[in-house]
Formats: structure tokens, sequence, C-alpha cells
């Protein structure tokens, strides 16, 4: 996902294509997303697919 260039930034936040709809993470903080995923678990069970595409596409900080 990140080779093929589909994680794009846009407007301080990042534009990560899911399976059924575009999903917006932001890497400020500790980071989130709008995904179903992250709006259920938040931090308890670590970033989603969507906040690690994000960040591998940022690069090192």
């Amino acid at each position: 996902l990140v080779a093929s260039g589909g994680v794009v930034p846009e407007g301080g936040r990042w534009r990560v294509p899911g399976t059924d709809r575009t999903h917006w993470v932001s890497l400020d903080g500790g980071g989130s997303c709008t995904c179903a995923w992250w709006t259920r678990h938040g931090t308890q069970r670590g970033p989603c697919k969507h906040l690690l595409a994000a960040r591998l596409a940022a690069g090192p900080a």
C-alpha cells in the first residue's frame, strides 16, 4: 500500500485507502484513525494498519 503510493499526506493528515472506504490518519500525539478498529480499541491494542501505513509513509521523524 505504501510502496504503491496509496498513502497520501493531505491537509495535515494522511489519506489511507481501506477495504470499503478511505480513512484519515493523524500522526499527532500517539496518532489516531477514522477506522472502526481504532474507534473500538484506540490505543489499547496498538495502532491499526492504517496508522502503521501512515507512519511508514511519513518516514523517520
